[in-house]
């Protein structure tokens, strides 16, 4: 297991409720770590020093001066160093299992869901990569005569949960045409099925705007092009306004 997941509450919660032994890594900024195990300044190259507890087993080790590795473990309980390279048994099946954390992190980075830096978020978006990658896995096991490679089987899994929401936001009146184009898209709606008197591109003739000098008539209303203005969609709007309005003679024809 990785630094950023193993902990010792977590490595007794594993033992016990779960009857799982855990073997990873500890990072040196945990409290429970003693203070003779965390300094390595005087300590010679390759030396290692073990802590026993009923449940489980720290170990630290130097591979080269000045640098520590603090390994966990509820599978060991005792302080074996392999005669052929000279490590602790911890470190080496440490290193024969590692490759699991490892594959799981380039994976979840690959196609990661994460948009920000949040704790709380952080959390979550972690849950949804872990989710991502045993997803396949499963759909694999249970589908063998239909292999999809990864990216195309999150890109059909976000498309399927997604398109329960965009169909409901394809049928609100107040959705901008720009919009409702994308959302044909996902939903494989052919846009002349689905056209309607509003999403014709030339505005209603009695609606029309008429500009007149340095003002805009709008429904008989005079408004200055030197202001900033909110025009009615139907009837005509400035292509930079961001958010659409509809006026009210326009929406009681409709």
């Amino acid at each position: 297991m990785d630094n950023w997941f193993s902990s010792f509450q977590l490595a007794i919660d594993l033992k016990y409720d779960l009857k799982l032994t855990m073997l990873g890594t500890l990072r040196k900024n945990k409290r429970e770590i003693p203070t003779e195990l965390v300094n390595v300044a005087n300590r010679p190259e390759k030396s290692c020093r073990f802590a026993f507890h009923k449940d489980c087993t720290l170990l630290s080790y130097v591979p080269k001066k000045k640098k520590n590795v603090l390994v966990l473990s509820t599978t060991h309980a005792d302080d074996k160093i392999n005669p052929e390279s000279e490590k602790p048994m911890m470190i080496v099946d440490y290193n024969n299992t590692k490759y699991g954390v490892d594959v799981v992190d380039l994976m979840c980075a690959s196609y990661s869901v994460a948009r920000n830096r949040r704790w709380p978020l952080t959390v979550f978006f972690n849950m949804m990569n872990i989710g991502g990658i045993n997803a396949p896995v499963l759909y694999h096991l249970n589908n063998r005569n239909n292999p999809i490679v990864r990216h195309e089987f999150l890109r059909t899994l976000a498309l399927n949960l997604l398109k329960p929401y965009v169909n409901r936001r394809y049928y609100v009146q107040s959705i901008p045409r720009e919009l409702k184009q994308k959302y044909r898209l996902i939903l494989g709606i052919e846009e002349a099925s689905t056209s309607t008197a509003d999403d014709t591109d030339e505005p209603k003739q009695k609606n029309q705007k008429v500009v007149m000098g340095d003002a805009i008539y709008v429904h008989g209303r005079r408004i200055s092009v030197l202001e900033t203005s909110v025009l009615c969609v139907t009837s005509g709007y400035v292509k930079s306004t961001k958010t659409f309005y509809r006026c009210v003679n326009c929406a009681k024809e409709d």
